[in-house]
């Protein structure tokens, strides 16, 4: 007898307990199995992981993999594996408690690296600062309210250009 929640594998109606029952070499772990196995562990995972902030979403099915022989959690840096292998026991038993009873590993899989910045040096000889900078900024300070601190910074920084521009 069919029922709704049956699905075919390799042309033989079998019930989702069964396939899980099944041992890893009986049994095929095609890319759907393998979707419906990640999306399982990504929620009994959650309720472990809300008590340890790492900063890796295990919702996000990139950071997780689940194959035939083990479950495979994905991290960015040594130091979010090294907190993950604190609480493994814990990760174990939520991941058994969801019927696949397979072993659990933690790797590092850094980010891609950003590309190269360009240089921002600066390249010549520094500008020089000019007799008509000095007036500029003066022109402009004058046009600011006198209490204004603005404006005393704006003929300060114009004393400075004239008595380096001599």
């Amino acid at each position: 007898m069919r029922y709704a929640s049956d699905r075919i594998t390799r042309n033989r109606w079998m019930r989702p307990g069964q396939t899980l029952d099944q041992g890893p070499r009986d049994r095929s772990f095609g890319i759907a199995e393998r979707l419906r196995a990640s999306r399982l562990v990504a929620r009994a995972l959650r309720p472990v992981m809300k008590t340890c902030r790492i900063g890796v979403d295990f919702s996000d099915l990139a950071n997780l993999q689940v194959t035939a022989e083990k479950v495979i959690l994905y991290v960015r840096t040594p130091s979010q594996k090294i907190k993950l292998r604190q609480i493994l026991p814990r990760i174990e038993s939520s991941v058994a408690e969801t019927g696949l009873l397979q072993q659990v590993e933690i790797e590092v899989r850094p980010t891609a690296s950003l590309p190269d910045q360009p240089d921002t040096t600066p390249r010549g000889a520094p500008r020089q600062g000019t007799e008509q900078n000095a007036e500029d900024l003066e022109a402009a300070a004058q046009e600011l309210p006198e209490d204004s601190q603005l404006k005393e910074r704006l003929l300060r920084l114009a004393k400075t250009l004239r008595e380096t521009a001599k």
